[in-house]
């Protein structure tokens, strides 16, 4: 995907090309493993990289690099104002407005700031999800330089739904791939929490019905393979480097 976004969107600078492919590769990362707050943090820079891309557009030379503006929704008004003869209500009515909105929620739904009265879930997740992919989908769209076939196919690539991998509701996380084994899931787990957590409850989230066993048969051989650190006193795991490795390079592609 990378790649093709990368041919796709050839004109713009690479000083906004590259933090944009970036940030959307790892939003769609985060989406799979169900990290609904790393996709508003990532769904709030994509519209910055947007914004600073429209705004280069029209006013005919593209900055080096992204740029937060002062005041998100007045900078998209500013927009409004640009040549209509010489450029798309897209840009400059359709992107702005969901720029503004996506970074409304972002802001004010507990995305990247402590203390706001909301927590973070799946439902602005997924919003965030669409709302990113349609922005994406509208560059390339806007500023392809491939040919009509391919960069609709691109497009429909990008639209395409996601399907994350982790699915949580309280202190109940499950991994949704019913043929993965226990191991695998294990490192989901481990990896999608960020924390260490009690063998009792990494067990029941799994599923596994044997507790000697979960232990003899799935713990103790990760832990040997350093890619999880069991520690049986406390009966408490978290993921180590390596396996996290494992999670982002195997389980998550």
């Amino acid at each position: 995907m990378s790649r093709e976004l990368e041919n796709a969107l050839a004109k713009i600078p690479a000083g906004l090309r590259r933090p944009l492919i970036v940030q959307y590769t790892e939003a769609l990362d985060a989406a799979r493993s169900g990290k609904w707050e790393t996709v508003g943090l990532k769904a709030g820079k994509i519209c910055e990289i947007v914004y600073s891309i429209l705004q280069g557009h029209v006013s005919g030379a593209f900055p080096k690099k992204p740029a937060k503006p002062k005041n998100m929704v007045d900078a998209c008004n500013a927009l409004t104002k640009a040549d209509q003869n010489a450029f798309s209500r897209s840009v400059r009515l359709q992107i702005p407005r969901v720029i503004c909105a996506v970074y409304e929620l972002r802001n004010n739904r507990d995305i990247g700031h402590v203390g706001g009265d909301v927590d973070p879930n799946t439902m602005d997740g997924q919003l965030f999800l669409r709302n990113i992919k349609w922005l994406i989908s509208e560059i390339v769209r806007l500023f392809h330089q491939v040919g009509a076939e391919e960069a609709n196919a691109i497009i429909e690539s990008i639209t395409a739904r996601s399907n994350p991998v982790i699915w949580e509701s309280g202190q109940k996380i499950r991994v949704l791939d019913a043929g993965m084994v226990a191991k695998d899931k294990v490192l989901l787990i481990l990896y999608h929490s960020a924390q260490a957590m009690p063998e009792a409850q990494i067990r029941e989230n799994v599923e596994y019905a044997n507790p000697t066993n979960f232990r003899k048969l799935v713990l103790t051989p990760l832990h040997r393979k350093k890619l999880i650190e069991f520690d049986r006193k406390s009966g408490n795991a978290e993921i180590l480097p390596p396996g996290v490795d494992r999670v982002e390079t195997v389980l998550l592609k």
